[in-house]
């Protein structure tokens, strides 16, 4: 069987297009900066739950500098900066060149060691000599093709008893009000033509294609955004954004 690509070139040259705006915590990914601390709280809870045994809610007391962590459609390096503060071994990599070559610029005027590469998940899987203890895909599965490929082969990039993390935007009418008329038409909080409401995956797609691949979800959850506090917080529905993990069996 032929893999597909999941690179959707249309898809890469918008957020190339953007990609020197990738810090300005003002600009177009104004609203992914204000997402990194509930999605990095979610992240680090769940891997201290798993590898280190403890629910403490002081998340970040624990260093992470055995865990070899993956972070795919990296983007400007935003999630991979402070997942690298707590000590972990971060590899990253993104389809658009233009926003490594802006996560690496960025990295090196804060001293941190990235492993940072341009290129689709498909290629570092079928490359890559190692797995990684964490695999992580965030707010890139709504943006690629070939989904149950793509999420496949972040599956195949996780170690044994590893961590397999996603957040996207369900496929529902009230997502197509909320993430693409209000937030990319009435309010301008995400630059235009950012989604494509086809390419929404409902949470069941997901978990399908997770059970398929070995791994069993341990967790999905949904994601809410106050526009008066200008934050992420838990949401008992999913209706709109949604964050999970699966572990590998």
């Amino acid at each position: 069987m032929i893999e597909k690509s999941s690179i959707n070139k249309k898809e890469v040259k918008q957020f190339s297009n953007l990609s020197k705006y990738w810090w300005n915590e003002k600009g177009p990914f104004k609203i992914l900066h204000e997402m990194n601390k509930f999605r990095l709280q979610y992240i680090v809870m769940n891997i201290k739950r798993n590898f280190f045994n403890t629910n403490s809610q002081k998340t970040l007391n624990i260093s992470f500098e055995n865990l070899n962590i993956l972070d795919i459609g990296c983007g400007g390096g935003i999630l991979s900066e402070p997942l690298s503060k707590v000590g972990a071994k971060v590899t990253a990599v993104d389809a658009s060149s233009e926003s490594i070559y802006t996560a690496v610029k960025h990295s090196e005027m804060n001293n941190l060691k990235i492993n940072y590469h341009n290129c689709s998940v498909e290629t570092l899987s079928r490359k890559c000599e190692i797995k990684f203890d964490v695999v992580i895909a965030l707010e890139i599965i709504e943006h690629v093709n070939n989904v149950g490929d793509f999420l496949s082969n972040c599956i195949k990039l996780t170690s044994s008893s590893g961590l397999f993390f996603f957040s996207t935007i369900n496929r529902t009418v009230i997502s197509f009000l909320g993430a693409i008329v209000i937030a990319e038409y009435i309010l301008n909080i995400v630059p235009r033509k950012t989604h494509n409401w086809f390419k929404f995956p409902k949470p069941y797609e997901i978990y399908n294609i997770l059970i398929k691949s070995n791994a069993s979800v341990k967790d999905i959850q949904g994601m809410s955004y106050s526009l008066w506090r200008k934050e992420w917080k838990n949401d008992t529905r999913n209706s709109i954004n949604y964050i999970g993990y699966a572990k590998l069996r």
